[in-house]
């Protein structure tokens, strides 16, 4: 796998259309010789993943540049809390429909069976 910094910003992976640095623009950018790719910048991308657990996933968290390599390090990130599913919903609505409704009964004084 290919990447370069430009601007300050990670590319990773090769265009199909991409420009040289001269201006020409290219068709099958990435069927370029390695040569051609390296004197454009391109340079093999190593990366460093921690294990997961299967609540987990992982994010970029940066990347070293050298002369030949981009090394990019990963983190692992606990996932988000899931979404209750439609029946845990379904309850949680029921329960707040009955006490809305013995709330206003309360307040009108009168009794609903």
């Amino acid at each position: 796998m290919l990447g370069r910094v430009v601007g300050g910003k990670l590319i990773i992976g090769l265009p199909t259309y991409g420009k040289l640095n001269d201006g020409t623009s290219v068709s099958n950018y990435h069927l370029l010789p390695t040569e051609t790719l390296a004197d454009e910048g391109w340079k093999t991308i190593e990366e460093i993943k921690p294990t997961i657990g299967e609540s987990q996933h992982l994010e970029r968290s940066g990347y070293v540049e050298n002369d030949t390599t981009i090394t990019v390090s990963y983190v692992a990130v606990d996932n988000p809390a899931t979404t209750p599913d439609v029946e845990e919903r379904l309850t949680g609505v029921e329960t707040t429909t009955s006490e809305i409704v013995d709330t206003l009964a309360s307040a009108l004084g009168v009794t609903i069976e």
